[in-house]
Parts: C-alpha cells; structure tokens; sequence
C-alpha cells in the first residue's frame, strides 16, 4: 500500500519544518566539522603555524581552521585555490560570528595552510570573505560554497580552473581531501585522493544528475574497497573531472544505513553516498570566476530549483511508506482502509479508517473463526470485534557527526479504536452491515460497512 497524493499535504510541510530546524544559531553546530581544543596557553596563530600538511599533499590544496566562537577550540576544513589569493571552501566552514558581523577581521578567525610545493604548507589568513552561500535550514537542497580572498598570492604555482561543465550521471571524479588528526604536537592533515562516480538518481529520488542540479552524489567506483564518502574534515574538498577542473565542492555524505532510503534502495547502494555541491550555475560575483557562468542557467535554475528537496521529500516518503505497509498488516486484513491524518502539537498522527469489508468468502479460516454467535432463540447476531489502531509519526532531519544527512521518523501505536460488527451473516444478502465504534473515548455510534467490490 502506498501513502495516497492526499496525505502528502500534512506529510510534506512536517518535514520541511523539521529540516528548517537545521538551520539553528550556527551552522557549524549541525554539521559537527572536525574539532579540536586547544591546549593551555596555545594561541590560534600557533595553532596554524604548528599545523603539518602531509609531504603528498598536492599544490594549491590545504587545511583551514576557523576559530570557534568560545576562542578554545579550532574546527578543521579542506579548502583550495582557485586563482593566485582566491581559495574555495564550504559555507558551513565559516563561523556565523563572521556572517553575523561583517565588520570584524575575518584574519583573526579565518586561518590555515596551502601547500605552495607539493608538502610544503604555507601559512595564510583570510583577508576577505568574498561571498558565501545561505545554508540556514536548507542543507539538503541547497548549495554549500565559500569565496576567500586571501591575505599573500600564491605565484609560482597554478591554482585550480573552475569548470561550469556540470556532472553526468556515470562521470569520473577525483576529489582531493585532507583526514586531520591532532596530537602533542599539534594538528596533522593527511591527503587522500578518492576515485569515485557520478551516482544520484538510483539514490536521491528526483534529485537527478542533470548538469544544473544545486547537488550530485557520487560513490565508489566499482568495486574498489576505497570508501568514497566524507568523513569530519572532508567539508570543503575540491571534485575535480578528468581535466583536472573542478566542477564540485564535497559538502556532505548520505549515510547507507540511514532509515532515509527504502529498502530496494539500501539494497543497491554499496557505499555510503557522499553530496557534491555543484558549481555549473554558482555566481561568485567576481570576474575570474564568472567569466565561464554558463548562459542558459537561469533557465536551468529555474527548472532544477525544487528538484533537491522533491527528491529528498521522495526519499523519505519512499522509507516512510515502508513503515505504514508494515503497520497496515497489523490491522484487521477484514478492511480495506483509508488513511487520515491529524496534526497535534508538534506529531502528527495517522489513522487507519475502515473503507470495506471484504465478502464473507474471502475471510481466511482464522478471521472467521474470531465470529462468536450472540442473541437467542428469537434472534441471532453474529458478531466480530476488532481493535484498528492510530499511528504518533514524529520526525527529525539531522546531519550526524561525520556530516552525514538523515531524516528519521518515529513511529509508535498512539490508541487503538475497538469496532463491533454485527449481523455478520447478512454482510452477503445485502451488501452493507452496520459497524459500531466502541472505543471508550468517543460515544458509541454506528456507521455502515459496505461491502469491497472487485
């Protein structure tokens, strides 16, 4: 049984609320980014300055760490050029005490290390933060970039080309990713180039792979044991075609044994899935950058711009079914039922509405065996009393500790409503019964059943 269009009006605006709550007093908070205290008396300059890239680290790639708001602790991002004093992250690498209050030194917050040669990290600070996109409560269907204008150039070496190409279903991407890990020492960044694919629309429901798509996902690459998903750390990396351009930022991972997916999608995913913010249709406002913005994609944005969070709504829709099929087969199979729905505070509960009654002669051995005969000599009454139970739904859409997306959904039995059919026997003759309402909430009332037609 699939959840009817009609429920899908109180399905829909629930969960939107509850991915909106995602967007709470900083962003960092939800995504839970790779942190790291510092110890007494260590200052945030020497916390970047003590920092070490891994000697593989490729040129114009790097670590970023942004100070928290308390000033005790670092968060770590991958971040990378994209021209000579231009570096690329996430948004949600940029503390909200800066988005809050352009007018503070974003230099004092925003520092890290790119490396020059390959290995060789060289110590930077933000000197402008160009622009950023609004994530707040949009996470899902939304992209995720940031634009650094940087306090020293990087000239003897060559900074990434931004491509506006997009991404296809099936294409081949590298993404290149610092894993940070912290000691006595201090902080150390390990790159790690994963090989993966384009892979979306057998995972994401609507949200397809079409070039313009605000997000893409991607996995492994065949059957390669590498894990081609993020991990604390990852956020802000650069995906990277053939070319060697890049066409993404990783933002994010759907996690395989999130209760998100149905089943026959579980099944088929092999990995965790890992979310790309898409740059074919990102305006950056700087020339640069722009020169290459694509000249039919406000066309595309205009058609692409729901298909993010459609696609997601479907997916937890897609689970949610399976959780209603499941308790649909605790009800009484006698029915065929109608569901409806009602909004309490801040659940929602479901109820399982009687719609027929199926003929005497389809009745299974056991059901009409539950029968019991009542009345006497001048009049007899078959009867059946069944309990159809009312569904609590709660919902919540988190992004875990890894930055793994997941929309899970509670459900449990509120109330069961007892019925009392009567005159079973005549259910044949003519077609309909009377069905009396019994539960001791609500004053008994009779309403007719009539009979499933083929």
């Amino acid at each position: 049984m699939r959840v009817p269009s009609s429920c899908y009006k109180f399905l829909i605006p629930f969960v939107l609320l509850a991915m909106a709550s995602c967007g709470s007093k900083d962003s960092q908070d939800n995504y839970s980014i790779d942190t790291f205290n510092l110890e007494d008396g260590q200052s945030y300059d020497s916390a970047v300055e003590n920092m070490v890239l891994d000697y593989r680290t490729p040129e114009g790639v790097g670590t970023l760490l942004t100070l928290g708001a308390n000033s005790s602790s670092v968060s770590a991002c991958t971040w990378f050029l994209v021209d000579k004093n231009l570096a690329m992250t996430n948004s949600h690498c940029i503390s909200d005490t800066l988005k809050d209050d352009s007018s503070l030194d974003c230099g004092n917050i925003l520092q890290g290390k790119i490396a020059n040669r390959i290995g060789d990290g060289k110590l930077v600070k933000c000197k402008k933060v160009l622009k950023y996109s609004d994530i707040a409560g949009k996470v899902s269907e939304n992209n995720d970039y940031a634009l650094i204008e940087l306090d020293q150039s990087f000239d003897n070496i060559n900074p990434f080309s931004v491509s506006r190409a997009g991404m296809d279903e099936d294409d081949l991407i590298s993404i290149h990713t610092m894993n940070h890990s912290s000691n006595s020492s201090g902080i150390y960044s390990r790159y790690l180039k994963h090989s993966c694919v384009i892979k979306s629309s057998d995972v994401l429901g609507k949200i397809t792979s079409k070039s313009s798509s605000p997000i893409i996902g991607f996995r492994s690459k065949g059957n390669y044991a590498q894990r081609c998903n993020s991990v604390k750390g990852n956020s802000g990396s650069a995906v990277v075609d053939r070319q060697g351009k890049v066409v993404g930022i990783l933002h994010g991972a759907l996690s395989k044994g999130t209760r998100t997916y149905s089943s026959s999608v579980r099944n088929q995913m092999t990995t965790d899935v890992g979310i790309i913010t898409n740059l074919r249709c990102v305006k950056f406002s700087h020339s640069a950058l722009d020169s290459s913005y694509p000249i039919d994609c406000s066309r595309e944005l205009a058609i692409n711009a729901q298909s993010s969070i459609d696609g997601f709504e479907e997916s937890i829709m897609s689970g949610l079914n399976e959780v209603i099929e499941k308790n649909l087969k605790n009800q009484p199979q006698i029915f065929e039922y109608k569901l409806e729905d009602n909004e309490i505070g801040d659940s929602t509960f479901l109820s399982f509405i009687p719609k027929c009654i199926h003929p005497l002669e389809k009745w299974t051995a056991t059901q009409l065996n539950q029968i019991s005969d009542e009345g006497n000599f001048l009049r007899d009454n078959q009867t059946l009393s069944v309990d159809i139970q009312t569904l609590e739904l709660d919902y919540s859409f988190n992004i875990d500790y890894y930055g793994n997306y997941s929309a899970e959904y509670d459900v449990e039995v509120s109330y069961s409503r007892g019925y009392k059919l009567e005159h079973l026997e005549k259910l044949d003759e003519l077609g309909s019964l009377m069905m009396t309402i019994s539960h001791p909430s609500i004053a008994p009332m009779e309403l007719p059943m009539y009979t499933c037609k083929d």
